[in-house]
């Protein structure tokens, strides 16, 4: 078997940026047809992800994605399931599951947090359409304001003033690619609100010390955290650090060893490594992950070849970024109960 993991950064006209460098969208196929790779793995951008789908339905070679959270792998797979069957997300979740996860944190513990009314903000991405649809269906009238606001902001003190009038209780993002900017000026100028959400940057265990503190009290998702009492994540973070000088994965760290595994498995139910067959054993695996059980909705469900969301299967964690002991930062996970390690501490300015 040859496993050749594939990092996808960003895409720019008609090209993809892999590992850095620059290549036509035929890339992909080279990685199957002259390394002989029987899977890619990787792929963090939803605009790279949509540029390479049918570069993976022509190879006809399982692609495990492990970062973005774009619906349209599900949207073609369910209207042209042969041809893009093999397409799987091992995680994160989908745009749509990853908003329905906050609101699930949201309505369970609002009032604990003295959440209860909002300000949306949106960076202007592809990969937030999704979750900004769950948004205006399910917290409604909890909006004060709302902003989808575009990739080259670069000072929020406009944009908080505003929402400082609306009295909302907290700030709701949904960033990948901007959120330094908009947490830093939330922190620094202590603005009368809390602030919390999907918020790429803030899931790194270093961003404490790459904003120099200025993340602290900021309430942010992630898969897995390194204090995380899951058996599979304990023993991969343990052996991450080792080898990386103690340093910690990032999210699509969990996802991209946890796809290396559900392969693995695959292949090995499968007795074979045809690409078709190992399809059909994909959608019926069960897999005990760093992130939860991996398993796949089928192909006649609503978000097909996507792992499943919930509490049986993959269900992340909300965290807290605190200043520790040593003056370190340290995320602290406030959600779901068993996960815990900690309560939720007010911002000391509110």
């Amino acid at each position: 078997m040859h496993l050749l993991v594939v990092a996808v950064g960003h895409r720019t006209g008609g090209e993809v940026a892999i590992g850095g460098l620059a290549h036509d969208r035929t890339v992909l196929g080279g990685f199957v047809l002259e390394e002989g790779a029987d899977v890619t793995v990787g792929v963090a951008t939803s605009e790279v992800l949509e540029g390479i789908l049918d570069d993976v339905a022509e190879q006809e070679t399982v692609h495990l994605t492990a970062g973005s959270v774009t619906m349209t792998p599900n949207e073609l797979i369910s209207q042209q399931y042969e041809k893009y069957k093999y397409h799987f997300r091992v995680g994160p979740l989908n745009g749509h599951d990853l908003a329905t996860h906050q609101i699930e944190f949201l309505n369970d513990m609002g009032s604990e947090l003295g959440w209860e009314s909002f300000a949306v903000l949106v960076e202007d991405y592809i990969w937030t359409e999704s979750l900004w649809d769950v948004y205006q269906e399910e917290l409604g009238d909890d909006v004060t304001f709302w902003e989808q606001y575009p990739p080259e902001t670069d000072n929020f003190t406009e944009i908080y003033d505003e929402i400082a009038t609306t009295d909302a209780d907290a700030v709701l993002e949904a960033v990948a690619h901007t959120g330094a900017t908009s947490l830093v000026d939330w922190n620094r100028s202590q603005q009368p609100f809390g602030f919390g959400g999907v918020h790429m940057p803030m899931q790194s265990p270093s961003y404490y010390e790459q904003v120099d503190g200025n993340c602290e009290y900021a309430v942010g998702y992630t898969n897995v955290t390194p204090t995380s009492n899951r058996d599979r994540a304990k023993s991969f973070v343990n052996e991450y650090q080792s080898r990386h000088n103690g340093t910690s994965p990032i999210y699509t760290g969990y996802n991209s060893y946890d796809a290396v595994h559900v392969f693995a498995q695959a292949a090995k139910d499968a007795g074979t490594l045809d690409s078709d067959e190992l399809v059909t054993t994909l959608e019926g695996i069960s897999v005990a992950g760093t992130t939860g059980t991996i398993e796949f909705n089928g192909p006649d469900e609503e978000f097909p070849h996507d792992v499943k969301y919930g509490e049986e299967y993959v269900h992340p964690v909300y965290f807290q970024w605190r200043e520790g002991e040593d003056g370190t930062g340290v995320q602290e996970v406030i959600w779901p109960d068993d996960q815990a390690t900690g309560n939720y501490v007010e911002p000391d300015w509110l």
